[in-house]
């Protein structure tokens, strides 16, 4: 049984204007009053089913959602066996695979959906690529077997060039190194140790050269590569033997260029190696991140220092795999151009989030002396600042992107452009406008004592499923209004794809899934 949703979407909404266009064709042609015979009937195609919210379905697992293909199938997360599923939208597993997983549930497989494939990296340090319809290997691919050099083979974690989990033509993989470190009593070949392997997701083959370091250079730790809002390049910044590096890569082609930034960080006064740099919509200009450590304060990482990075263009590239900075007597002129002005203007660099439309937007919270505030974008360089404050239940489990047993978001269309919808102090959950940081809509509901469980987005419905207070609600994207509500138990957590929405409790879930469409 399926709950009809009275809102169409735009895909239906488009596909009833292509209709009524049909009708009035064929009202208006031949017939008997013309003259003409009338031309003999051919049977109609069966029309779509309208997109519709299934009944609750209850795996007997605790669970956790990683991606769709973009129809009727979904790869979960079993906790409760330490298996992945694939299922269709009425539930029904289509097969499933045993895998290692964090016994903590501190850190979930990653997943992402390309064609009929679905590729996986269950942590074990190798992705491999499944067939949608019965789980056979479609390809493997280890950075042990390609050359990891004296990097941990288990230390890549991938990323890609797409808005989402489901990858469109043209999108690549990112196996980018996140340890600081390298392996004990090895020595570094003449081919380096790779800081990023790009990888075809159709054949798993590499698409094109690794970008590697020599025996000195390694990142700071964690994730470090940002891509731009278009996704067509990515900063890197790394350090070799103490200098301080910056590569600028071309993810279509693997082309890049490097500049030795260490003259330059002296202007840095925090004593931290490492620092981050983020994109902007202006390829010449980007944000510098100043590392934060204070080992006696947990939170010193959410109060944000940044300064905008001036990085010229036109400078040459290599498609060789060795980065290697350019000479500063040879490029004095590029040298000479950079710059660092610091701001105190608000700027959010966390990770972007995309709507299903493609637009972008950024979130995330900063912490003032009394205040806990939001800072936001659609990706302009320039953020805004909230007044209303974020619940400091959203510093005790994380800052508000996507994490297991943290606080979640997502990219909404609204009626203007791209919405973040948030907890704050004053309501359960608020509808900020990407751009302006205006107020759209707010619940009436106070944000409840629990924590702050999550958000998705059903784009086929306009419906923002949110978890609160022991409570998920179905509001509708562009009003706020309050639709259908389900008690669920407190702590419980949320996570979905456009199409799939699984609410975990303690030992089980309960699944929705869009039908129709």
């Amino acid at each position: 049984m399926t709950v009809q949703i009275p809102r169409v979407g735009p895909r239906l909404a488009a596909a009833a204007g292509a209709f009524l266009v049909l009708v009035l064709v064929a009202g208006c042609s031949g017939g008997a009053e013309s003259g003409t015979a009338p031309a003999p009937e051919e049977s109609a195609s069966p029309s779509p089913e309208p997109p519709a919210l299934s009944e609750p379905i209850d795996p007997d697992y605790s669970g956790h959602v990683l991606t769709d293909d973009g129809r009727d199938r979904a790869l979960l997360v079993d906790w409760s066996n330490g298996q992945l599923r694939a299922i269709d939208n009425q539930g029904t597993e289509l097969w499933a695979e045993r895998v290692q997983l964090d016994d903590e549930m501190m850190s979930a497989p990653v997943a992402y959906s390309s064609g009929d494939i679905v590729i996986i990296d269950d942590l074990s340090g190798e992705l491999v690529a499944r067939q949608w319809t019965d789980g056979a290997e479609a390809w493997r691919f280890a950075p042990a077997e390609a050359g990891a050099g004296c990097h941990e083979d288990w230390g890549f974690g991938p990323s890609t060039t797409a808005t989402g989990t489901v990858l469109e033509e043209g999108d690549v993989i990112l196996l980018e190194y996140f340890m600081a470190m390298k392996k004990d009593s090895c020595t570094t070949g003449a081919d380096g140790d790779p800081l990023v392997i790009a990888l075809d997701p159709a054949t798993g083959e590499e698409a094109w050269p690794a970008l590697t370091v020599g025996a000195g250079g390694l990142p700071f730790g964690g994730s470090t590569l940002s891509i731009s809002p278009d996704r067509s390049y990515g900063l890197l910044p790394w350090a070799d033997d103490g200098s301080s590096m910056l590569t600028r890569v071309d993810l279509a082609t693997g082309e890049h260029t490097t500049l030795d930034l260490t003259e330059l960080r002296t202007a840095d006064d925090t004593g931290v190696e490492w620092f981050s740099v983020v994109p902007t919509g202006d390829p010449s200009t980007a944000v510098y991140v100043y590392g934060a450590q204070d080992p006696d304060d947990p939170y010193s990482g959410l109060v944000q220092r940044q300064a905008f990075l001036t990085v010229p263009e036109g400078l040459p590239m290599s498609d060789a795999g060795a980065l290697t900075p350019l000479d500063p007597e040879e490029h004095a002129e590029a040298y000479a151009a950079l710059d660092l002005e610091d701001t105190f203007d608000p700027v959010c660099t966390a990770q972007p989030v995309f709507t299903p439309t493609g637009e972008g937007a950024c979130i995330m919270v900063q912490l003032f002396s009394s205040t806990v505030a939001y800072w936001g974008s659609d990706l302009a360089a320039i953020a805004w600042q909230s007044e209303e404050q974020a619940p400091e239940s959203v510093l005790e489990y994380a800052t508000p992107e996507s994490d297991i047993g943290g606080s979640q978001y997502a990219a909404v269309d609204g009626p203007e452009g791209p919405l973040v919808v948030v907890p704050t102090v004053d309501s359960s959950v608020t509808a900020f406008d990407a751009a302006s940081g205006e107020v759209v809509w707010a619940s009436e509901a106070q944000g409840g004592s629990d924590p702050w469980g999550g958000q998705g987005y059903l784009p086929d419905l306009d419906f923002v499923p949110v978890v609160d207070d022991g409570e998920l609600t179905f509001y509708d994207a562009a009003t706020g209004e309050a639709h259908d509500s389900f008690d669920v138990a407190d702590f419980a957590s949320l996570s979905s794809t456009t199409r799939f929405l699984l609410v975990t409790e303690d030992r089980t879930s309960r699944l929705w899934t869009v039908t129709g469409g």
